[in-house]
């Protein structure tokens, strides 16, 4: 779910509680008599879904999606919710469980970045962008131990006249 903390923080952990059993029913509204919700913990939850196709997958989704973006009555208080979905598909993204479930959640967050509310089925080029990140914060950290950070001030000049934008040189 996108945005949950913030309605435990405001409401409490009773009506987060109760939030997301409503939570679990309306996903549930969404599955084929076959497929399983599972919640791992917090806000997250797993769809188990056996001899399924991509496309398939890819529908159940948008229906999630869609239920989610209706609005929750919990006594008098009225919410609304949305999720990000991240799918993987056993063999083409693994073929061990583990494997699965950390491309699924890999491809969620790679939702969460296309600006939540959505689905992004799981591809290789995911793992790249995170080990890329990964490196990147590791670097940072330690340039910035090292004191070996530099910040530099880059001043421009757009002309009204020209449209052109010229770097100023500040001496």
């Amino acid at each position: 779910m996108d945005n949950f903390k913030k309605v435990n923080d405001a409401y409490g952990h009773l009506f987060g509680d109760q939030l997301l059993r409503d939570v679990s029913l309306a996903i549930l509204s969404c599955l084929e008599h076959d497929q399983v919700l599972a919640r791992p913990g917090g806000d997250e939850f797993l769809v188990l879904a056996s001899n399924t196709s991509q496309s398939a997958l890819e529908a159940m989704a948008s229906r999630i999606l869609t239920r989610l973006r209706l609005p929750f009555r919990i006594g008098l208080i009225e919410v609304y919710t949305s999720c990000s979905v991240g799918i993987s598909l056993s063999p083409e993204h693994g073929s061990d469980s583990a494997t699965i479930i950390r491309h699924a959640d890999t491809a969620m967050y790679t939702a969460k970045e296309g600006g939540r509310g959505q689905f992004c089925v799981f591809t290789p080029e995911m793992n790249q962008r995170v080990f890329e990140y990964l490196w990147l914060d590791t670097n940072l950290r330690k340039a910035l131990e090292n004191d070996q950070l530099v910040i530099e001030n880059h001043l421009a000049w757009r002309s009204a006249q020209s449209g052109s934008t010229s770097t100023l040189a500040v001496t």
